[in-house]
């Protein structure tokens, strides 16, 4: 194999290379894999000045409804019509994109923001001038694009910030009618506020770690002076431990210095050199040559070792290694050692683990051997969770095992994090909202819901931003008043609001991605899951905007993680414990057939699943499997004692230059003679300090020519570097020291650079110590310098005999057959079925078993009465039976009503009803239960089809019901019961409904709207269609009074269709129906005021004098004093009507400072409308051409017209005084005003 291809193929580990595509299947196009890759690989971001990148974001305008009314067909053919005409647009220089979905891009290497604006408006008039053909029907579809442009450097600096202002102006296009394009740099932050509030947290800085972040910032300080250093982050779950390294990791990343962020994995089961692993990948990737350099350096030896950690280098030297497995552990340990440091090229390091209580002990025996020797300088900081859980083996995790043991050697610092105070809050909010205004006690309430957990603090404002309770008026942040109760009491509470938000499909996928862990390739989720791509990036896309998991894309797949180990908790916890089960069985057999490819790590994460599921044979096999493996590769105990040290096969000897061999002589007898020395004379005399440092100088004048001195001696020969010394006078000096090296029964002695004072002290100390009498160990001389820390010096000890394996029996590798996992088909059940009672009828299991063929018999004969006996003795005393026989029960119930010809189905239907009613609200078994409420929805929906829509809603209601009881006792089945509640309703079904709510007929009206109010939460999207779609006002009502009454995800669902996904018509009929559900809507009415469709406007302030709120007047006010005149005058004519305070200063400001005749018009007559005395010199201004008031300025007839009738309608003996004088006024209609106050 290529070392390239290595690089890759590790990269790859993880992930699902069928699924890594770079083109979308339906359109031809590069897909969003391909635009995330390039972003990465490919833009230079640091030289965007002089090679911009525009992006071109757009949606095929109501593209929901030509899949709802011409089919998915139709649907497929309009997406590939895009694709053909954004690659005609695009042209050789622009690359278009199928993002998802109706989502495309046109990606502009090069292009400047003007140029790629062109572009966006030929598409809109290619759109508008080529109808889409369709191919069924013979007919042309007209269509539109929305378009948002963004560029980059000038909107954005990196790829993640040009998709989301791309995606900002994009949204504000939709928002504004659609059939546009939108610049994102006429973006006004009040457009696009609400989601410029997520970005805000999604980005926000961590508060109240100042203390923390000063210690890092000091070890860091030593760190660059040539000091290794380790820190620890403690603290507990959801505490901000991965934002804290985030946070250290974004700091480091500015300094020149290789950078490695890895996470420890739980399903690695502490597999040995699994981190390292993964160091070695990410250095491997910083390398301009991918480490080819490295790889070519090594010996095939080295290969060889590496290969046990890196399986996918079998086939690069193909060596196998002769030896003891002892001897392989400890020449892996010693390849990394010298491996890693060379792909640093002997630069310092920066290390940051995320989850160390999952890393393994070799590589965190490794990182301490690292720092030891001295090759590299080491920052090594990673969090822990308190308290720390158990390994496998149920003892203590490595890390603490590590820490116990070498904290004091390593000076390893300790960092907890500590709750957030109400303080840190503030300023927490304070930063993300500038001069925020919130209700009294805010700061105070949410310290003490969070607990300062800094996790569930994120969620709650996450939440408020949601449900715009944090909104922008004007300029100025608002928290809104908060209902009673509104806030969640736990972080389970909130997150499983989010899960219920998601669609049934969403909910199946996130249930799949909490089974793989804390995080997931979407690769491995599109492949374990069987779903197009497509569909499962949407989910990826609307969970992270809901919050509960972060995607980041890198080499080629999007990984995604859960935005915290407690939201991953709540979320596995969530799902049915048979479902978990069901899950991790289906994942291990996905990833057995990657295993057996070489695309998994190990077996660790096989045994992992298996060990979770219900096929605990195949997690027999594969824990044989990894202890094998991992036995080979590493012991503990070994470990704690290697030098990392490199056999001399593996560390080759290069012959010394030419200028050094005269001075081998010097340092042979510089080190005899230190060694003497300190024999005959008394420790810390001159003749040993002196004969040191003239054995240092000498060996330092050798080493500043060479990387190392290796003085060995074979068969009583003198070999230096690898060469047999000359005779001569080299002879004497070479006899003498190869008999000074047996006596020391070493075979050599090896220098190299940057050995210190300290250590060859230490060395000449042991030397002169040594004893030679007895039989001593061999591995004697590794011990000691292990023992002193020794890098730059090492002692080669004679072997007598082959070294055997040590630290125990070597671990039996397992047959291959063992090796391979069985195939399981299934898993047989054995159980002793109950001895019948002895009864004059048939036994109760015979009965069962024929139930299904007589009921079906009976209902043909019109023998309802018999059924009513059967289904009653069926039913009877139920609970008392055993929880089999119950499921038995309720499974041929289904199976006697899926049997029956649909005329019979609700006849049965109706006699079934109440034994399942009645077993829902008493049976516990979670199973059993989710069976019942299957059961009874599609016996609902099959009532429906009958217009029997009064024992239809009663089925509803009463599983509505059940749920919220369930819910108040937190009880785990709530979740399942939620999940089939809000299943969609058969579009056959939903179209008989809507039918009969259309029909005009009171009834049939009545009886409809009964059943959408009982049917929950999964009716919203049919109602909020309604009300969009439907012509006849009085339906419209109808739906939103139901809406109203299905709470806070509806009022949510009607206020996003009001602002995001409609045409005029639809926002239309919204706005006249909306205030029945919601009467909090400034920031709906904000947008709607806005419109530049005339009637949308109309429709927003007939809302706004509908809604008379004290909330709305201020943005009223804001509007009247708009430049947009249409905009300011029907505000001020809102104004009039509403009266609110401080309108008449407002409004005579507007007059004052106006020229245009309309709005001064408007302006007069609410100020009559209003008829407050203030008004009466403004208005007055306008009329007296002399006298007391000043004229400012002169108006024509209508204005002047209009400001006497506002004058007339004020109750203050000075409008007399104004008028009378006017009373043979040019104007007649002012004359006729002036003339009925003469009168008086």
């Amino acid at each position: 194999m290529q070392y390239a291809e290595l690089l890759s193929s590790l990269q790859n580990l993880g992930k699902d290379p069928s699924r890594l595509i770079f083109e979308d299947e339906l359109t031809g196009l590069p897909n969003r894999r391909f635009l995330l890759n390039y972003m990465e690989q490919k833009v230079e971001w640091d030289a965007l000045e002089e090679r911009p990148l525009s992006l071109l974001m757009m949606d095929l305008d109501h593209f929901k409804q030509i899949n709802d009314t011409h089919g998915h067909l139709c649907g497929d053919q309009a997406l590939a019509h895009v694709a053909r005409l954004l690659k005609e647009v695009a042209g050789g220089e622009g690359v278009p994109i199928r993002y998802g979905g109706d989502e495309f891009m046109v990606l502009m290497p090069g292009w400047q923001k003007q140029s790629a604006l062109k572009v966006g408006e030929d598409l809109l008039q290619r759109a508008r001038a080529e109808p889409l053909h369709l191919e069924e029907g013979a007919q042309d579809l007209p269509y539109t694009f929305s378009i948002g442009v963004a560029s980059a450097p000038e909107d954005a600096k990196d790829g993640r910030g040009l998709i989301q202002k791309a995606d900002a102006a994009l949204y504000l296009a939709k928002q504004s009618g659609r059939d546009r394009l939108a610049n994102a740099a006429d973006l006004a932050f009040q457009d696009v506020f609400g989601r410029a509030a997520l970005h805000y947290l999604d980005n926000a800085n961590i508060v109240g770690r100042r203390g923390q972040l000063t210690q890092v910032a000091d070890s860091f300080e030593k760190f660059r002076q040539g000091q290794s250093q380790v820190l620890i982050v403690e603290g507990a779950a959801g505490i901000g431990k991965t934002t804290f390294l985030d946070s250290i990791r974004r700091t480091l990343a500015k300094n020149e210095v290789p950078l490695a962020k890895l996470n420890g994995i739980h399903k690695e089961r502490f597999r040995p050199y699994y981190l390292a692993t993964n160091l070695v990948v990410a250095l491997l990737n910083q390398q301009p040559d991918k480490g080819a350099g490295v790889f070519d350096s090594l010996s095939s030896k080295e290969i060889a070792y590496l290969a046990h950690i890196l399986p996918q280098l079998d086939g690069s030297e193909g060596r196998q290694l002769e030896e003891d497995e002892a001897t392989q552990r400890e020449g892996i340990f010693s390849t990394l050692i010298h491996f890693i440091p060379k792909l640093l090229d002997f630069r310092p390091v920066i290390v940051l683990i995320d989850d160390l209580q999952f890393a393994d002990e070799a590589t965190l025996l490794l990182l301490r051997r690292m720092m030891l020797g001295g090759k590299t300088t080491l920052f090594f900081c990673g969090t822990t969770t308190e308290p720390l859980p158990l390994s496998v083996d149920a003892q203590a995790v490595p890390i603490q095992r590590f820490y116990s043991a070498y904290h004091q050697e390593l000076g390893i610092g300790k960092i907890m994090l500590q709750p957030l105070t109400g303080p840190d809050i503030g300023s927490h909010l304070r930063g993300l909202f500038p001069q925020v205004s919130v209700p009294e006690g805010f700061e105070e309430n949410l310290a003490e819901i969070s607990q300062g957990d800094p996790l569930f603090l994120g969620e709650i404002l996450r939440k408020l931003v949601m449900d715009q309770k944090i909104v922008l008026t004007g300029q100025r942040w608002i928290v809104r008043p908060l209902e009673e109760g509104y806030l969640p009491k736990s972080l389970e509470e909130i997150i499983s609001q989010r899960i219920s938000a998601l669609d049934e499909e969403s909910r199946q996928l996130l249930a799949q991605a909490s089974t793989f862990g804390e995080d997931v390739s979407l690769s491995f989720l599109t492949g374990s899951s069987e779903e197009k791509e497509t569909k499962v990036e949407e989910f990826v896309d609307k969970a992270v905007e809901l919050g509960l998991i972060s995607s980041d894309f890198q080499h080629n797949d999007e990984t995604i993680r859960f935005l915290g180990k407690r939201v991953l908790e709540i979320t596995y916890g969530g799902i049915q414990e048979g479902q978990k089960q069901a899950l991790h069985e289906r994942i291990g057999n996905y990833q057995e057939t990657l295993y057996k490819q070489h695309l998994l790590p190990s077996a660790s994460h096989l045994a992992y699943h298996f060990k979770r599921s219900a096929n605990q044979e195949k997690a027999s096999t594969y824990e044989k499997l990894e202890a094998a493996s991992n036995a080979k590769v590493f012991n503990d105990q070994e470990a704690v004692s290697y030098s990392g040290d490199l056999p001399d096969e593996i560390e080759p000897d290069i012959p010394l230059d030419p200028i050094s061999v005269p001075h081998i002589p010097v340092v042979i007898r510089g080190l005899v003679t230190a060694v003497r020395n300190i024999q005959l004379y008394p420790p810390g005399s001159k003749s040993i300090a002196d004969a040191n440092l003239k054995l240092m100088e000498a060996i330092r004048l050798i080493l500043t020519k060479n990387e190392r001195l290796n003085l060995v001696q074979e068969e009583d020969v003198l070999l230096v570097n690898g060469e047999r010394a000359v005779v001569g006078v080299y002879k004497s000096v070479a006899e003498v020291f190869v008999g000074f090296l047996n006596s020391l029964e070493l075979m050599g002695i090896v220098f190299r650079r940057g050995i210190t004072e300290q250590e060859l002290e230490a060395v000449l100390g042991g030397l002169v110590r040594f004893n030679p009498s007895g039989t001593i160990d061999q591995r004697f001389w590794e011990h000691f310098c292990s023992q002193q820390n020794l890098v730059n010096i090492r002692l080669k000890q004679v072997r007598y005999t082959q070294r055997g394996a040590r630290g125990g029996v070597p671990a039996q590798a397992l047959p291959r057959k063992q090796m391979e996992p069985p195939s399981v088909d299934s898993v047989k059940e054995s159980m002793e079925a109950e001895q019948p009672e002895q009864d004059t009828e048939e036994p109760f299991e015979t009965f069962l078993e024929a139930m299904p063929g007589r009921v079906d018999d009976l209902l043909l004969r019109g023998d309802t009465g018999v059924v009513q006996q059967m289904v009653t003795r069926t039913f009877h005393d139920l609970q008392k039976r055993d929880p089999m026989v119950r499921e038995q029960v309720v499974n041929v119930s289904r199976t006697a009503l899926e049997q029956l010809p649909l005329g019979f189905k609700q006849d049965f239907t109706k006699l079934i009803t109440d034994p399942l009613l009645l077993e829902l609200e008493q049976e516990t078994d979670s199973k059993i239960f989710g069976v019942i409420a299957v059961n009874l929805r599609t016996m609902a929906e099959s009532l429906i089809r009958f217009s029997e829509y009064l024992p239809a809603s009663r089925i509803f209601f009463q599983l509505s019901r059940r749920h919220e009881n369930l819910e108040e006792t937190k009880d785990a089945r709530a979740q399942k019961l939620a999940k089939i509640l809000d299943g969609k309703l058969d579009p056959q079904i939903q179209k008989l409904v809507m039918d009969d709510l259309r029909s005009g007929d009171p009834t049939r009206q009545q009886n409809a709207a009964k059943l959408l109010g009982s049917i929950g939460r999964s009716a919203i999207p049919l109602l909020v269609d309604t009300v969009k779609q439907e012509k006849q006002l009085r339906v419209r009502q109808i739906a939103a009074g139901l809406l109203a009454e299905l709470g806070a995800k509806a009022v949510r669902a009607l206020k996003s269709a009001l602002v995001l996904e409609i045409s005029p018509e639809e926002r239309f009929r919204i706005l006249e129906v909306i205030d029945t559900v919601s009467q909090a809507l400034e920031t709906e009415l904000a947008f709607a005021i806005s419109d530049k469709n005339a009637v949308i406007r109309q429709a927003a302030f007939r809302l706004a004098e509908r809604l008379d709120d004290k909330a709305v007047a201020p943005l009223l006010m804001e509007f009247a004093a708009s430049f947009d005149s249409a905009v300011a005058i029907g505000a001020i004519k809102c104004l009039g009507k509403l009266k609110p305070e401080g309108a008449t200063e407002l409004l005579v400001s507007v007059l004052t400072s106006t020229k245009e005749t309309e709005k001064a018009v408007a302006c007069c007559q609410a100020l009559g409308q209003i008829a407050d005395p203030n008004s009466i010199e403004s208005l007055a201004k306008i009329l007296v051409q002399k006298g007391w008031f000043l004229v400012t300025k002169r108006w024509n007839g209508e204005v002047r017209g209009t400001a006497a009738y506002a004058l007339r309608q004020i109750s203050d003996p000075r409008v007399a005084k104004v008028l009378k004088p006017l009373a043979n006024d040019r104007d007649p209609r002012v004359k006729q005003i002036a003339r009925t106050f003469v009168k008086r």
